[in-house]
């Protein structure tokens, strides 16, 4: 089969490799996978997990070729998207629930080679079916708002909440979208105005251009200096935590979703001063189904994040593109038909 190899920085090639063997694993058909803001760190080597040459790619949507014997439900045929956490179950965090924060895990991809290739093995307990009527471009955005899905759930976003999200890529607009589906009153700021475009059609209540405005001056005179109940960082700037810190209002919420890579400071006079609750973020639990289940109403809208698509014979391209426009690139993924 042809698969898509990092065999190091800015350097991934098209490769033959066997196809995966038919055991106690799902073999799954891969239709498209999407590229994430991680698989543009590995490509430019600044991935902190990166070892090469590796298959990239989580971000999985495909068909079952091959299914063992499972009690999982899933057959032969079936359009699925794939889980891409193996977790150990035997840690602290596991024996407590969280697998998300296995100290041994393995996310395909990363640890172990992933979906950037035309099959895949996956334990058949990690798939979930979408159903046919669900279209590919839906489905490759389920991985992500996996990741949303969790962060708003740590969050607790009720009805009627002021919701500040900085950072208007993938996963800001993700939690955007599902922040407002919930009756939340989300407002999203970003530096590039292309990305902004996209959230006002996902409908939320304001978008700000902080290329022209400050954050912190924005929220003091919005709120009148009280801040946001529950705001997001999904930049993965440092720089931003202070204006986030700035922005949330006494008692609220900052939930961090950015992989923020460096030293962080922090006002520690403001800790109780607010007493605020700081969040990490990090991966998701048990969030597929009801994603899934989201995606098939019509109150979401991941389809409006997939901005760039290329055949899986131009993933040169993709990444080359993705890496230098990311003013123009919300999501970008490649098809294998």
């Amino acid at each position: 089969m042809k698969a898509a190899e990092y065999k190091k920085p800015f350097d991934i090639e098209i490769v033959e490799r066997d196809d995966p063997p038919r055991g106690k694993a799902a073999v799954v058909r891969v239709i498209a996978t999407g590229i994430c803001g991680g698989d543009l760190h590995f490509y430019d080597g600044t991935f902190s997990y990166a070892s090469y040459p590796r298959i990239g790619g989580h971000e999985i949507v495909g068909e079952v070729e091959y299914a063992p014997d499972n009690k999982s439900g899933i057959s032969r045929g079936d359009i699925v998207v794939v889980d891409p956490m193996e977790h150990c179950g035997k840690c602290v965090p596991c024996r407590h629930g969280k697998t998300n924060c296995c100290t041994s895990i393995h996310v395909l991809g990363v640890q172990v080679d992933g979906g950037f290739c035309e099959r895949i093995a996956v334990p058949p307990e990690r798939l979930y079916k979408t159903g046919s009527e669900m279209s590919v471009e839906r489905a490759v955005l389920c991985e992500p708002y996996t990741i949303a899905y969790h962060a708003t759930e740590r969050a607790g976003i009720e009805k009627d909440d002021e919701v500040l999200v900085a950072g208007a890529g993938t996963i800001g607009l993700a939690v955007a979208d599902l922040a407002t589906a919930s009756g939340a009153k989300v407002t999203i700021v970003d530096r590039f105005s292309q990305k902004l475009n996209v959230a006002k059609q996902l409908g939320v209540f304001e978008t700000v251009d902080t290329s022209t405005v400050g954050l912190s001056d924005f929220v003091r005179e919005r709120t009148g200096g009280e801040g946001f109940y529950k705001v997001f960082e999904a930049t993965g700037n440092p720089n931003v935590i202070a204006s986030c810190i700035d922005s949330v209002c006494p008692g609220g919420t900052i939930t961090v979703i950015g992989l923020l890579a460096g030293s962080v400071t922090i006002n520690g006079l403001d800790l109780t001063r607010k007493e605020m609750t700081i969040l990490g973020s990090r991966n998701s639990i048990s969030a597929f189904s009801p994603v899934i289940g989201l995606f098939k109403g019509r109150s979401l809208h991941p389809e409006l994040l997939l901005t760039h698509r290329y055949p899986f014979v131009d993933i040169k391209k993709a990444f080359e593109y993705t890496f230098k426009n990311p003013k123009d690139v919300i999501k970008a993924a490649v098809f294998f038909q």
